[in-house]
């Protein structure tokens, strides 16, 4: 799925030993995991999602936001 949408989104899982991911996900408040927020290139959030995502919902909204 990745590929599909490679110079369009940047993927960034924000949970990981990495400091600058545990530095982005402490910009965003949850209860859950897994938890998607879908950010606009300015940093707003534009859609967030509590839950596993299927492929095809992921893609679902990937496509609605690039649409946007």
């Amino acid at each position: 799925m990745v590929p599909a949408y490679l110079d369009r989104i940047v993927f960034v899982n924000a949970l990981t030993d990495d400091p600058s991911g545990q530095q982005l996900a402490s910009k965003f408040s949850f209860q859950y995991i897994p938890t998607s927020f879908f950010l606009k290139p300015g940093g707003a959030v534009a859609d967030s999602h509590t839950g596993p995502l299927s492929e095809a919902d992921m893609k679902a909204r990937l496509d609605k936001l690039l649409a946007q």
